[in-house]
């Protein structure tokens, strides 16, 4: 499944600077019985490189709602995020 912006899509852009770029990283977390292993460790690792990085403030509580909406339908497997700071030309 993928989401953009919380929403489900098809595909990322060829411009999406995660790809043409590296511009961005990603986290996999295992799920057991429909729950993210270590949660708030992988939450703390993913706000730590979001600052680091210096993205746009995100919304994290959509992002957290549905990463644990689909581990919820998991009963063993791994959940993988990549965030990237999308399309454009240099920010920082």
């Amino acid at each position: 499944m993928l989401l953009l912006d919380g929403n489900q899509a098809a595909g990322l852009s060829p411009a999406d600077r995660g790809l043409t770029l590296g511009d961005g990283f990603f986290s996999t977390m295992r799920v057991r019985n429909g729950q993210i292993c270590l949660l708030p460790y992988h939450l703390a690792r993913i706000r730590s490189s979001l600052a680091r990085l210096q993205f746009p403030a995100l919304e994290w509580d959509v992002m957290v709602s549905a990463m644990q909406s689909r581990a919820a339908s998991l009963h063993e497997g791994v959940l993988k995020i990549i965030l990237t700071r999308g399309e454009g030309g240099a920010r920082l």
